[in-house]
């Protein structure tokens, strides 16, 4: 009898034993082989997301400048994330419809700077050669941003966010077409008494 009950209770445990073992198989196979799924996001989350970012740092500036938003792009990825071909990037450019003098250019990227600096995102130092009263930063998660005011009278801010879920039938550039407004070019830029002058 105490042999039986030894005997079966060795069974138990070699069936946790294995069950563990089992386990942790499989939480490393989904770790390995679902390498960067769990970041992919859908595009409309993207396209919030980036909104945000945008909604978040114009914001941050005053006297509040006039903008209009250019399409949301969803870029498939020649390769994607971890081998797979259902990945790309979304990306969405605001454009500042505020004429900016180049003597206040200066002035709104240390406004942005410091702004994206008390967020907790990473300002890049400019490369060799790169125009004067451009920003680059990345946020934690990795999304990337940029502040042009390089060029007089135009200034712009991107926000860029990888590992974005592309439809198979996707194709660059996809253009949302939902909500906001739509940047034109041709527009009438907006005088203001301190961004203007």
């Amino acid at each position: 009898m105490t042999g039986r009950i030894a005997g079966l209770l060795g069974l138990r445990a070699l069936e946790v034993m294995l069950g563990t073992v089992l386990s942790v198989v499989l939480i490393g196979g989904c770790s390995s082989t679902g390498s960067g799924r769990a970041s992919v996001m859908e595009y409309t989350a993207a396209r919030d997301l980036i909104d945000q970012v945008l909604n978040d740092t114009f914001d941050s500036v005053t006297p509040k400048l006039a903008w209009e938003d250019d399409h949301f792009y969803l870029v498939p990825d020649t390769a994607g994330t971890g081998g797979d071909k259902d990945t790309g990037s979304a990306k969405r450019s605001r454009n500042v419809m505020t004429l900016v003098s180049p003597a206040k250019a200066d002035l709104l990227i240390t406004m942005v700077k410091d702004h994206w600096t008390a967020r907790g995102y990473t300002v890049l130092p400019p490369a060799r050669g790169a125009p004067p009263h451009v920003l680059y930063a990345t946020t934690p998660q990795g999304y990337r941003l940029s502040l042009d005011a390089s060029k007089a009278g135009v200034v712009f801010c991107d926000v860029t966010v990888e590992d974005v879920k592309v439809a198979p039938h996707t194709y660059y550039p996809f253009m949302d077409q939902e909500t906001g407004p739509r940047f034109d070019a041709h527009a009438q830029k907006v005088d203001d008494p301190y961004w203007s002058h």
